[in-house]
């Protein structure tokens, strides 16, 4: 009887070894990645808006509404040397960020201050409502909400 257990015993272990090793070795990836008080959306001087995010392990990735992007790297002066879209390739750019509470930028010499956004805790009944459609509508407001390949939704 106590082999029978035991050999359960072995035979669950071995089942979740693999998840327990896959959390485990996650455990440094997480320690690794980028937490900066530095992600946000910053408008420049020039009128450019520019997205700060967090990227593979220490960098971050900023986008632009004409979609350019770039990765950040981390230099020793406390600047973020740029690499060209999703390439390694370095272009040059340099980006610096101001202590967090100040939430100020320079990307490529360019000066600017994040983006102060309104946030609004919002709640709805998912049951009276779907795919954004109200409860009720009409055919007509069904096809409307649906057009663009589901990209456009109506309260």
């Amino acid at each position: 009887m106590n082999d029978i257990r035991a050999m359960r015993a072995i035979q669950v272990i071995a089942a979740l070894a693999p998840f327990g090793l896959s959390v485990w070795s996650a455990i440094p990836a997480a320690a690794a990645t980028t937490n900066h008080c530095h992600i946000g959306s910053y408008r420049l001087s020039d009128g450019r808006a520019v997205d700060i995010a967090p990227s593979d392990r220490d960098t971050l990735r900023w986008r632009m509404f004409t979609g350019e992007t770039g990765q950040l790297r981390p230099q020793k002066d406390g600047t973020w040397a740029n690499t060209y879209g999703w390439t390694n390739r370095a272009d040059g750019k340099i980006v610096s960020f101001s202590d967090c509470a100040e939430g100020r930028i320079t990307f490529e010499k360019e000066p600017g201050r994040r983006i102060a956004f309104d946030v609004r805790d919002t709640t709805f009944d998912s049951e009276r409502s779907q795919a954004g459609r109200q409860a009720g509508a009409t055919e007509r407001q069904r096809k409307d909400t649906h057009s663009c390949a589901g990209a456009r939704f109506r309260a």
